[in-house]
């Protein structure tokens, strides 16, 4: 939605705003750093001293519901008129009391700006609040309130983290502490330099001719370098995968894709070559060659930009990362042997490095023949490669594949590299300040041993109870019979396609933040059975892993698809859509407030996790969902005409999206890369509304209201949504929001589903000239 290791990770949706994470540098904020040894004090007050505060704390809100005056607002005019004591007395006897309905009263009601009308700008009236609480500084250039719940969970697993290992610890448990404790010793870090990649890389790769002299007798020999480099789980110029075939969801199959680029997107290369940002890469490159020691430094800054131009001619034969949709893109089931046969690379074998590579004992796929079927999705890219190489000296090639290859490793050297890497960092993505240390480890530990963090998270935080579980599942079922109700009322999809859209969307599968496998020590042990490291090892602990994750990941092949795989840590903060698998997965970050509390009134939480949900089922069905069916397979079962009437519903989100301007950057919003999110958004939403006042029908009357809140349930279930994404950020932010990231900003998700929305506009009664309803909306589904 909106909220997929080694090659190419499975595609996914997800609520985070970090969709292609994997892909690149992140440089995150934390607003509390939390100190290491630093603890929580335990809540050590008596049960009956918690009683009576309660009671008082209830008594006090019954006395200033009683007492305040409540301001309403009353259509266009924004009439201000004084309840009387008899309303307010009334209003009591429908106003929820319990804890956390006056704790989320107290949130929403700081976060709102009561100063805007709803109809007039809704995101300033429900963020506007907040947005005055949080400042933006030189150094924190963009904040949400996702992003504080993302660190509050974080520092949890911080917390957990820095506990020294204990005999008390499962063994994976005391590897992951261990882990964390190598990422953290940045004195021995410091101490060995740049010279432990060094030494590996002449001892298992091979010699980079900008830092090292070869050997005599040493020749460079592309396909092997990169057999070499792939065996350590690096792809410089092919990413070379296991996946699940899209067009046979219950299969592994080889996979071939054009390679990532030091910049990541390709479109950051398509710039004049003086551009700001090309130039800080190419002295990127130059100082981390300078810093390992250039062979020949009279000769540096040619060879660099040598790298970078070469680097240039393959961005332009490769597809940029927000158009590598299915839709967009071939799907080329070949052999090898037609793989050579087709692109003729002199310098590279495909059928060699796909043999040795599976072939390897680690990975022990010994039947491998020329007649090994691997999907092709770079075409374009692989017939261009062997052009390419003729426009350069083969020297210019090998610092190439040597430099990306150490771009892979650079995070795991001492503090010069990682300043290095911030530098360049920060002009690419507009981040200014680097993420903490122990959080970054946090992070990287989290990433890698996960389920043993996952299950010692998920026990401390007592998550997922049964009846808090069959409580999500209810509201998922009650979303799914909206989204039915929806294709129902559809006039531009024929009958037969609604048909099918329906039972696809009977056979979403959901997944809670709980897998079986963590009740089970002695297979959670196994899993990480080969992840062993030392605490005063982590570049080599970092070598371990990535050559862990890499052969776990080829040991794939021949093996069915475990369909009860988890797509992401259960301690994110996050929600995602997997259409190979057609499942929604939820993690335990999410399944708390403003998302959702078992404590809840309804209409948070079906503005909350409702929304969410709503957004990752529509998933389902936007423009790239749409293309797989209800088993998860790549397959055409739209109809002709109603596949272009889809495309014609959709463009009205794009002309939308197009006429936004971002305040900070006074630029158009950028509409086609986040086309999918904006269909789910407004699917999404109407969803949860919908799914939510038939939970009402069905009880019989509405909820009780919150405290000291002059807005009805109905009302506040949109504000609650609007508030998940209250943020900011700053110019450079935004200009590297718009570049690389799938989810549109903060301010125009909320403008933009609610514009689209009659359920909102008939709610906050809006008149037909207000800028919250305008009279043409968009709407798919």
């Amino acid at each position: 939605m909106g909220f997929g290791s080694v090659g190419k990770s499975e595609s996914t949706y997800s609520v985070d705003e970090s969709e292609n994470a994997n892909q690149m540098k992140q440089f995150t904020v934390s607003e509390n750093d939390v100190k290491l040894g630093e603890k929580k004090k335990k809540n050590k007050m008596s049960g009956a001293m918690k009683a009576l505060l309660v009671v008082l704390l209830l008594a006090l809100v019954a006395v200033v519901v009683l007492a305040v005056v409540i301001i309403k607002i009353r259509d266009d005019d924004k009439e201000v008129v004084k309840d009387t004591q008899e309303e307010l007395a009334d209003r009591y006897k429908e106003t929820c009391l319990t804890p956390t309905c006056v704790s989320a009263a107290a949130r929403i009601m700081n976060n709102i700006d009561a100063s805007v009308h709803p109809c007039d700008n809704f995101y300033d009236f429900a963020c506007g609040g907040w947005v005055k609480k949080h400042e933006l500084t030189e150094d924190r250039p963009r904040i949400s309130v996702l992003s504080e719940y993302v660190e509050e969970v974080d520092e949890e697993v911080q917390r957990i983290l820095e506990e020294p290992p204990s005999d008390d610890d499962l063994k994976s448990v005391r590897s992951a502490k261990n882990l964390f404790q190598s990422c953290l010793d940045m004195e021995t870090i410091g101490k060995r330099g740049g010279q432990p990649f060094k030494n590996w890389l002449v001892a298992t790769i091979g010699h980079w001719p900008l830092i090292s002299s070869a050997e005599i007798g040493y020749s460079f020999e592309l396909t092997d370098v990169l057999i070499d480099a792939g065996k350590k789980g690096s792809f410089p110029l092919v990413q070379f995968f296991v996946g699940v075939d899209p067009r046979n969801t219950g299969t592994h199959v080889l996979k071939l894709d054009q390679p990532r680029l030091g910049m990541q997107d390709p479109a950051s290369y398509l710039v004049p070559r003086n551009d700001p940002t090309l130039m800080a890469y190419q002295n990127y490159i130059y100082k981390v060659a300078q810093n390992f020691g250039f062979l020949y430094p009279t000769s540096g800054q040619r060879n660099v930009k040598a790298i970078v131009d070469f680097e240039i001619k393959l961005a332009k034969s490769c597809v940029p990362l927000l158009e590598t949709g299915y839709e967009e893109r071939p799907y080329i089931p070949m052999t090898l042997a037609e793989l050579d046969k087709k692109y003729l690379v002199s310098e590279f074998s495909f059928t060699m490095f796909v043999k040795s590579l599976l072939t390897a004992p680690e990975i022990g796929v010994t039947d491998v023949t020329d007649d090994e079927i691997i999907i092709n999705f770079s075409d374009h890219f692989f017939g261009k490669l062997e052009g390419i190489f003729r426009t350069v000296l083969p020297s210019v090639v090998e610092n190439y594949v040597y430099w990306r290859i150490a771009q892979d490793y650079l995070e795991a050297l001492s503090q010069p590299y990682l300043q290095l890497n911030f530098e360049f960092y920060k002009v690419l993505r507009g981040i200014d300040r680097e993420q903490p240390r122990d959080s970054m480890c946090a992070s990287y530990t989290k990433r890698t041993i996960g389920l043993a963090v996952d299950k010692a998270y998920v026990e401390q935080k007592g998550l997922l109870q049964p009846e808090a579980k069959t409580m999500l599942q209810d509201m998922i079922g009650g979303l799914q019979s909206a989204f039915n109700e929806q294709v129902d009322e559809l006039s531009w999809m024929d009958a037969d396609t609604k048909r099918l859209a329906k039972q696809k969307n009977g056979a979403i599968k959901s997944k809670f933040a709980y897998l079986e496998l963590l009740t089970n020590d002695v297979l959670l042990n196994e899993v990480y059975v080969n992840y062993t490291f030392q605490s005063d090892k982590y570049f080599e602990n970092y070598v371990t892993v990535m050559r862990l994750d890499y052969e776990k990941s080829m040991r794939k092949l021949r093996k069915p698809v475990h369909t009860n795989a988890w797509s992401m840590s259960l301690v994110e903060v996050n929600a995602s859509y997997n259409p190979s698998k057609n499942e929604m997965d939820f993690s335990a970050g999410i399944l708390q407030p403003p998302f959702y509390s078992k404590d809840s009134p309804k209409f948070l939480n079906y503005g909350g996790i409702g929304t969410v949900t709503g957004r990752e089922l529509t998933h389902g069905f936007d423009y790239r969902g749409r293309q797989f069916d209800k088993t998860g397979h790549l397959k055409q079962w739209w109809s002709d005409s109603s596949t272009q009437m889809f495309k014609d519903k959709a463009q009205c989100f794009v002309d939308q999206y197009s006429a936004y301007v971002t305040e900070v950057a006074h630029m158009n919003v950028s509409e086609i890369e986040p086309l999918g999110e904006n269909i789910a958004a407004s699917g999404g939403i109407r969803q949860a509304f919908r799914a939510y006042r038939s939970w009402v029908k069905a009880r019989g009357k509405d909820e009780q209201t919150l405290p000291g809140i002059n807005y009805s349930s109905n009302q506040l279930f949109f504000i609650n949504s609007a508030q998940l994404w209250c943020s900011q950020e700053g110019k450079e932010a935004v200009f590297a929001h718009l570049g690389m990231d799938s989810h549109i900003s903060g301010r125009y998700r909320v403008i933009g589903e609610n514009q689209n929305s009659e359920d909102f506009s008939r709610e906050f009664n809006c008149s037909k000239t207000s800028y919250m309803n305008p009279e043409k909306k968009c709407r798919v589904w």
